[in-house]
């Protein structure tokens, strides 16, 4: 559904397919994870299980969306809007000037930023100086409505799910949306994603988590933040299934 919606915005507002195939190709290769993080708490929880141990805390829990989305395609659509809202001219007129931009501050080996810096022509490299700009229009065209897009779901989320009814954000302008809903489409717990919401060092609490899990020894780990406190009640309650499985191999 919301595909079809971007494409027949694309096509009202161009009727260059070159145009029309690159913005495409942007709002689905590029905006979003081809993977998605859909029930990436639920498959967390099932590695916990499938290792012998019940979770003594609910890891994942699942949510309802607006009529017309279910996960990955709420998902996608959101991811959709921050792109918008965050499109940067100097990705299609100057590609090197954004990759410095992009990775600014990170680690990212320089040949890993060439890399991508050549996935980024492949997608617009066949552009005319023309082209780009229509690009460009199209982009900062949607950029004034891209959060109330976001917005505008808020209310009926909170009227699905009453559990997040009270999830307070840092930054109720982009992030906060963000945050919340990628949090809803993967399933994380509820007092997660108010943990998360609030949380000003991300690096430093995931950090923290990892050492935290590692005691246990399991070669997993989440790839989300968990509450602290569920998260050592999830640590104590498998330390204990640990101990009593070893007296029972002892006992017998």
């Amino acid at each position: 559904m919301v595909s079809i919606l971007f494409y027949s915005i694309i096509n009202t507002m161009t009727n260059n397919k070159n145009v029309q195939n690159v913005i495409e190709k942007l709002l689905t290769q590029e905006a979003v994870f081809q993977d998605g993080h859909w029930s990436s708490a639920h498959n967390f929880e099932l590695a916990i299980k499938k290792l012998g141990f019940i979770p003594p805390v609910a890891i994942s829990h699942q949510y309802k969306f607006p009529n017309g989305f279910d996960e990955e395609s709420f998902e996608r659509y959101v991811m959709q809007q921050i792109y918008i809202h965050m499109f940067d001219s100097d990705r299609i007129t100057n590609p090197e000037k954004y990759i410095k931009k992009f990775f600014n501050g990170t680690t990212v080996p320089e040949q890993e930023q060439k890399q991508y810096l050549a996935e980024l022509a492949k997608i617009t490299g066949s552009l005319s100086n023309t082209e780009k700009e229509s690009v460009i229009k199209y982009f900062l065209s949607l950029q004034p409505t891209a959060l109330n897009n976001l917005a505008r779901f808020l209310p009926e989320l909170q009227h699905l799910n009453p559990e997040i009814r009270d999830i307070k954000f840092n930054n109720k302008s982009v992030f906060g949306f963000f945050d919340l809903y990628i949090g809803m489409t993967s399933r994380f717990h509820p007092k997660d994603i108010a943990y998360f919401c609030l949380l000003t060092d991300n690096e430093k609490a995931i950090k923290k988590q990892d050492e935290a899990i590692s005691i246990l020894g399991l070669g997993i780990s989440p790839n989300f933040l968990m509450e602290p406190n569920r998260m050592q009640q999830l640590i104590d309650g498998i330390i204990v299934q640990k101990q009593n499985l070893i007296r029972h191999n002892f006992e017998k």
